[in-house]
């Protein structure tokens, strides 16, 4: 259990952190944002207040200047409950891979994650790095972190901005989510040997975990935008939320967005346990179920207000819609983990489904 202090230091990083996504949010500014903002994508005076609450840090052991992984995840949650228009839960990610392969991580400068897997080879003055990533978050104004390969050897590599060549993109949210293409040299001390205990795959398995997190954090979010809708609505000289069709769809929404906080603590557990791919597998899959249910649900309660930008609904239900398709789809990992379950045989199938 946790100390006293544990538990108000935890409290205090969860109001600081809600007061700035509360004030740089799209849910309670929508309306007069526009997003992207700027060549960056991002409000650079914001930016500059969250790095400077430390909350790019978050996930980091208190020793390097963090609040454990377990803070960094709420801050995940919080800021996708407030749709928050920053690259901050990568920026937490590549920091928490960075010091996990013995890095420094980044204290003034945002980083994105490369999901597909680079290229190495030794050249003069450090290493060659080679390869694309596509649809890398906020990827045109961040250093860059992923795994490259070098004789089937996993290494972590940052790469600093302006290294590589950045095609634009967005997603259905409008968040940057660029195709960026790699041929540098990158010096010795930029990149290190995977961990062992992170696997194979360590970029995809903590932004899947991120994502469900979200995914998690903005359901409830839309849930409850959609509750307040129901009760404010009048028609037939009534609530909308007294009919029992639009009941119906709100219960519904409810259920999901319970399940899909419930996959938010398994990928939770997952992750800190050597980011176990079975749990974050598991995890997004259903996360992913989630996010398509409450938003289809969502705009059926609210109508087509939901989709302009005077009512928020919109910044939550395009996240949910990106998100699910991020760091694996559920038609993938539900391929990925059937071929382990297959592999391992049906004597251990019911073993494998009762440890996730």
């Amino acid at each position: 259990m946790k100390s006293q202090v544990e538990a108000d230091v935890d409290a205090i990083i969860e109001a600081s952190a809600t007061r700035l996504f509360v004030r740089h949010g799209r849910v309670q500014n929508n309306a007069r944002r526009r997003e992207p903002l700027g060549e960056a994508g991002y409000d650079a005076d914001g930016w500059n207040e969250i790095q400077e609450a430390g909350l790019t840090c978050a996930m980091l052991e208190e020793r390097h200047g963090g609040a454990g992984m377990r803070n960094g995840f709420n801050v995940a949650r919080l800021a996708a409950a407030n749709a928050l228009p920053f690259p901050l839960v990568e920026t937490m990610a590549a920091n928490w891979l960075l010091v996990a392969a013995g890095l420094e991580p980044s204290l003034d400068h945002a980083l994105a994650l490369a999901e597909q897997p680079l290229q190495l080879e030794r050249a003069s003055g450090g290493w060659r790095l080679f390869g694309e990533a596509r649809a890398v978050p906020w990827g045109r104004s961040c250093d860059i972190v992923g795994v490259a390969v070098h004789r089937a050897q996993l290494y972590l590599v940052r790469c600093s901005h302006g290294r590589f060549a950045s095609l634009p993109g967005i997603n259905a949210a409008g968040e940057p989510r660029d195709h960026c293409k790699f041929d540098c040299v990158i010096p010795a001390d930029r990149l290190a040997p995977v961990p062992q205990s992170c696997g194979p795959r360590p970029v995809v398995l903590l932004g899947a975990a991120l994502r469900s997190v979200q995914i998690g954090g903005a359901g409830r979010s839309a849930l409850t935008l959609t509750l307040r809708h129901a009760q404010e609505r009048r028609q037939f000289g009534r609530a909308i939320g007294e009919f029992q069709a639009v009941q119906q769809l709100l219960a519904f929404m409810a259920t999901h967005a319970a399940a899909g906080c419930a996959a938010a603590e398994l990928a939770v557990e997952g992750a800190a346990n050597s980011l176990s791919d079975r749990p974050i597998g598991a995890a997004k899959m259903r996360a992913g179920e989630a996010a398509g249910a409450i938003a289809a649900a969502a705009h059926q309660v609210v109508g087509a207000i939901g989709f302009t930008r005077e009512h928020p609904l919109h910044t939550l239900t395009h996240r949910l819609w990106s998100w699910r398709e991020e760091f694996g789809s559920e038609s993938a990992w539900a391929i990925a983990l059937g071929r382990q379950l297959a592999a391992a045989g049906g004597s251990a199938l019911w073993s494998a489904i009762t440890a996730i």
